[in-house]
């Protein structure tokens, strides 16, 4: 999430669209979804997990178009890694990729973290220059990603030419 207002977004977007897909719509439902949203984005910021950084992201559909597609993608296979990894199912055998990027994208590295963070079996470890270092349960889940097609999503998350 680049800052607090788009962090605050999303997960209101994505409690909203839980409360809507088990038909339970009720004023105090929206209204602890707006509270814990509130309260996760404002403990994030005083953690500094996020940045100050005012980009309008929030504003643009392809935004949200991105992580909702990636989260709702990547729900089941979660959930199996899940399952493989409670009853040993799978040998997994832990790797460290680098990922080198150039300064040809036109957006905030900070969302292809997150797009990493949010596959399964995967997690950016850190960034330095043009280099991100991602820790892999197991190889295949890294060679799954598909970085291209997420990169080439970046680079068009401003759809609406907002920011």
């Amino acid at each position: 999430m680049v800052n607090i207002f788009n962090l605050f977004l999303f997960l209101l977007t994505l409690w909203f669209s839980f409360m809507m897909a088990g038909h339970g719509f009720s004023p105090h439902f929206l209204a602890f979804g707006l509270f814990a949203s509130a309260l996760v984005s404002f403990a994030s910021f005083r953690l500094k997990l996020i940045d100050e950084q005012s980009e309008l992201l929030y504003l643009s559909f392809g935004f949200y178009r991105h992580f909702c597609s990636l989260y709702f993608k990547n729900f089941f296979k979660s959930i199996s890694l899940i399952i493989d990894l409670a009853i040993l199912r799978k040998s997994l055998h832990p790797t460290l990729h680098k990922i080198n990027f150039k300064e040809n994208y036109s957006f905030n590295p900070a969302l292809l973290i997150s797009s990493l963070n949010m596959t399964a079996g995967l997690f950016a470890i850190s960034m330095e220059d043009d280099q991100i270092q991602v820790h892999a349960i197991h190889e295949d889940y890294f060679y799954e990603f598909d970085i291209l097609h997420n990169v080439l999503n970046l680079n068009n998350i401003n759809d609406d030419n907002l920011v």
